[in-house]
């Protein structure tokens, strides 16, 4: 890009960070054979999923697998189909309302610096009683998809692969506007143990690490519980429950 210039060269780099649009954005990708963002010396693609939108204009959603530990949730129900008290379906609805308009609320209304981003959400009850129905309908009349994460998929054996996995989760789903939905959040955030040995120092770090990216998700996020009370869950700030 910058052609025989040195200068130039070293200013297109900047379009390589990994703080650009460009890769934030994945609009374009890196070699697979490059472990880190390398522009210097990795050949650039465009990313599939942005070349469907750009020149198709068709949204490319990922399937299950070992880069994308999440399934996306369909459903062809609607809300008549779920049976709820009436205060309790409202208040599901002013979660839809508050998604569609969050965008005014946080950058037309300047409203970042009072209020936390993004929206958690604990659906509890027996199963059976529809919360993950409840979470498709709110993607199906959001119209944004609803993935449901399969966290087994993204604990690692190897110390920090864990947390590599949960950023490309949270930042592929905060930059494109989808939901997450944690279901059976009972075995995912269960009480951190005492630390014994090294096993359980970084079981807790990535519980940890966990907590913290759902806190700071600017998009909806939906914990669904068997019980109301889960600890973990609790300490979170802002939490709607339902």
């Amino acid at each position: 890009m910058g052609g025989d210039s040195i200068s130039d060269r070293l200013i297109a780099l900047d379009y390589f960070d990994s703080d650009s649009i460009l890769i934030k954005s994945e609009l374009i990708v890196f070699s697979r054979s490059a472990q880190d963002h390398t522009p210097m010396n990795s050949q650039l693609s465009v990313h599939q999923e942005a070349f469907n939108n750009i020149v198709l204009g068709s949204e490319l959603l990922p399937k299950m697998s070992n880069d994308f530990p999440a399934e996306q949730l369909h459903t062809r129900r609607s809300w008549t189909d779920l049976i709820l008290p009436q205060d309790t379906l409202k208040e599901l609805q002013t979660i839809g309302s508050w998604y569609n308009s969050s965008q005014i609320l946080m950058e037309e209304w300047d409203m970042q610096k009072k209020l936390k981003p993004g929206f958690r959400v604990l659906f509890y009850g027996d199963p059976g009683t529809g919360k993950t129905l409840a979470a498709s309908l709110l993607g199906k009349y959001t119209n944004r998809p609803v993935f449901r994460v399969d966290v087994s998929m993204l604990v690692s054996k190897y110390i920090g692969e864990t947390e590599k996995q949960l950023a490309k989760l949270f930042d592929k789903a905060e930059n494109k506007n989808w939901i997450l939905f944690f279901d059976e959040a009972d075995a995912i955030f269960g009480k951190r143990t005492n630390v014994r040995d090294a096993h359980d120092k970084y079981a807790n770090q990535e519980v940890s690490y966990l907590l913290q990216r759902i806190e700071t998700f600017s998009g909806l996020i939906i914990l669904a519980s068997n019980f109301k009370n889960n600890t973990a869950i609790s300490a979170f700030s802002n939490v709607w429950v339902i």
